[in-house]
């Protein structure tokens, strides 16, 4: 099971949900199996209509910290192997927690550098440099995510 940490409210757009929205679409094409994780419930006017799994942690989308401990069930119970990460919101103590129960990626969009996650997407045409980053880099425009409206 792969997991999908996003948010969206008046303050973070669309973007984020959609990429991985598209990207849970192809995941489901492959056979495999993604549920999304989010602070509330605002995501499920734009989940619903896909039939995707969430979780709704009921915690604050901008204090990532204070949602650990429940995050960390929610991937023990739901056998979560792989968890992508898509918010500006991260800290680096916060991606250590994540790493010790699973397998983390990180949109990096910001040049964060996923605060030492084991892989990144940075999907620009020029990304910073990412060699002394921790954990494998995904870099260039092969890494965009396209909705599937736009993949012909």
């Amino acid at each position: 099971m792969i997991g999908i940490r996003v948010d969206v409210n008046s303050k973070i757009a669309t973007g984020h949900i959609k990429r991985d929205i598209a990207i849970a679409q192809c995941l489901r094409q492959m056979g495999q199996e993604c549920i999304f994780l989010s602070a509330d419930d605002n995501c499920l006017p734009y989940l619903n209509p896909y039939g995707f799994q969430s979780v709704i942690l009921d915690t604050q989308w901008d204090k990532m910290e204070s949602e650990l401990g429940k995050i960390e069930e929610v991937i023990k119970q739901y056998n979560i192997d792989s968890l992508l990460v898509d918010s500006y919101m991260i800290t680096e103590s916060y991606m250590k927690a994540l790493m010790k129960e699973t397998v983390v990626t990180y949109f990096d969009e910001l040049g964060m550098f996923g605060c030492g996650c084991q892989q990144l997407i940075n999907g620009v045409l020029e990304p910073p440099d990412y060699s002394k980053a921790p954990g494998k880099p995904l870099l260039g425009p092969m890494y965009v995510s396209l909705r599937q409206e736009f993949t012909n």
